[in-house]
């Protein structure tokens, strides 16, 4: 089949180099415009517009997809398929509905995190099962037939790291058994169940730490936002991120807060988060260790 590609970052690029090994031919490629960067001002380019060049795969950047000469400029273009994977645009019908309709890939059990940060709500409400899954795009966002989907466990520690890493590993091979599914006349697609939730968008303030929360609340939350920046909290004026921890569940003394001595401890109202990894401002990641004898001096 001959797909366009639309995505952008590091995980849509390893898609695309599946998707460019495989059977089928990619035809074009969707992708954020640059951006400018530096003290320069020069373009810096995504990692998928970086690999689209490589194979010299024709790229397009628009800004929205609103005006006629985008429009235009995609119908030229010869294809039976598009495949999207977050790509941050709401797509027209003329996008979505060709030859064959278009395909997404999204991180998630849907119905549950349709939206924009799937992985990330799924970590911090602390879930234990999480899928990736193809769907039938349609104008509602991420409500498609589910084609193809592919169970994972998550284990207590992983971060959305380890789920992301689990999508770059697999999607693309997710992605073409659902091509080989579609090209069939008589596939079947399962509707999506009733009941889905919303995956909303991270906020810079979600990131400070809450310690009136419970250990796993902030727990979960450490692992869910490494993907946005880490977590922290603000100590004697001084920020200091905690980019990952363990925790324990204690009795705490009322005013207990977060302490750094000895030990480097945050004090929730169930108990303890012990940061094992943390970076001060303007400095690099260490380990506790290192960061704690770098605090006493």
């Amino acid at each position: 089949m001959k797909i366009v590609f639309a995505s952008t970052g590091e995980i849509g690029s390893q898609i695309l180099r599946g998707l460019v090994a495989s059977c089928h031919e990619v035809v074009a490629v969707y992708t954020s415009p640059p951006k400018e960067a530096g003290r320069g001002q020069k373009f810096v380019y995504n990692p998928v517009w970086h690999v689209a060049n490589e194979f010299k795969i024709p790229v397009y950047t628009p800004q929205n997809f609103k005006t006629e000469d985008v429009k235009d400029e995609f119908l030229k273009i010869e294809h039976d398929i598009a495949v999207v994977f977050s790509y941050g645009f709401l797509l027209p019908d003329w996008f979505i509905f060709g030859k064959f309709q278009a395909i997404n890939l999204h991180p998630s059990a849907l119905p549950l995190y349709r939206g924009a940060a799937p992985v990330e709500r799924c970590i911090e409400n602390g879930d234990k099962y999480t899928e990736i899954c193809t769907i039938l795009m349609t104008k509602a966002l991420d409500a498609g037939d589910i084609i193809e989907k592919m169970p994972i466990n998550i284990d207590e520690n992983w971060t959305s790291d380890d789920i992301f890493d689990q999508v770059k590993t697999h999607g693309a091979g997710i992605i073409l058994k659902s091509l080989d599914k579609v090209k069939d006349a008589n596939f079947a697609t399962k509707p999506q169940e009733s009941g889905h939730t919303y995956a909303k968008k991270i906020d810079k303030s979600e990131l400070l730490l809450n310690l009136s929360d419970s250990c796993i609340r902030n727990f979960n939350k450490i692992r869910a936002f490494t993907t946005h920046g880490y977590c922290y909290i603000v100590h004697s004026g001084e920020r200091i991120k905690i980019i990952s921890a363990k925790m324990e569940k204690c009795d705490v003394k009322s005013d207990k807060i977060a302490t750094i001595g000895q030990n480097f401890e945050l004090y929730c109202n169930d108990g303890v988060i012990l940061p094992q990894i943390v970076q001060r401002q303007g400095k690099n990641q260490v380990k506790i260790d290192d960061f704690l004898r770098g605090w006493r001096l």
